[in-house]
């Protein structure tokens, strides 16, 4: 009987409550969206509660900390910091923006703060959030595959790829070996056109080889979006539901 009990109080709880676990609002609905989109809730690894983490296959995402002001940037009070992990490169660019800082108590060449006063919209930073969350995907296949847009208006891959099938990119992105590059083509396009596959690594290129062409609108936004890829808007992995997808099908 008390373990019936005990069930009934924790149902009630469980459906009928709605926890904040954070000071500002903006850390409550981003904890809100993290849980609606991956069921993972807020870990508290340690007793004085400052600090949480959001974890996947024993990776962490997402940091959250309770900081004083003076500890991130100009100012005293405290505030509630989201330590996020990214490509080195989009961490250099995104810190020349107003509401990035360099990365608190973590590596500052792969992590990046916000502070969650409202300063950054929420959709920027579950979009970052998203990128952090594909670093822990438990996949040998999708660590190996990367999505990377490319706008046609500076750079006509068309016409580029319609005369040879070999690139050569400047060496500034994390790629190894045989990784296999999906090209997202951006506005006026918007979806993956292009399979290429890194053919050679040099002392000062990238050499990237084009295996396929696909059918316009074959892989388009809204087809990504079902499958785990809400934006392309800077170089990523390949989500594991994204990369399971377009493996189902033929080339």
């Amino acid at each position: 009987v008390r373990e019936k009990y005990l069930q009934i109080l924790k149902d009630i709880s469980d459906k009928c409550f709605e926890y904040n676990f954070f000071i500002y609002n903006q850390t409550n609905r981003i904890n809100k969206k993290i849980y609606e989109k991956y069921k993972d809730k807020p870990i508290f690894k340690w007793d004085n509660l400052d600090a949480c983490v959001y974890e996947n296959n024993g990776k962490w995402y997402g940091i959250v900390m309770s900081v004083d002001r003076s500890k991130i940037t100009d100012g005293k009070g405290e505030i509630e910091v989201l330590n996020i992990k990214l490509d080195p490169n989009k961490i250099i660019n995104l810190l020349k923006k107003k509401g990035y800082y360099k990365a608190y108590h973590m590596n500052k060449k792969s992590w990046i703060s916000v502070i969650l006063d409202d300063t950054l919209k929420d959709e920027e930073i579950l979009t970052l959030i998203e990128e952090s969350h594909s670093y822990t995907v438990s996949s040998k296949k999708s660590d190996k595959e990367w999505i990377m847009p490319i706008n046609p208006s500076y750079f006509d891959v068309f016409t580029y790829f319609d005369s040879t099938d070999l690139y050569y990119w400047d060496k500034k992105h994390n790629f190894k070996k045989d990784d296999i590059v999906y090209l997202y083509i951006t506005n006026p396009v918007k979806c993956i056109m292009y399979k290429c596959k890194i053919e050679d690594i040099t002392e000062d290129f990238i050499i990237v080889k084009k295996e396929c062409k696909y059918e316009r609108g074959k892989y388009d936004l809204e087809t990504l979006k079902k499958y785990g890829l809400t934006s392309v808007r800077s170089l990523r992995h390949l989500p594991l539901k994204l990369s399971e997808y377009i493996g189902s099908l033929s080339n």
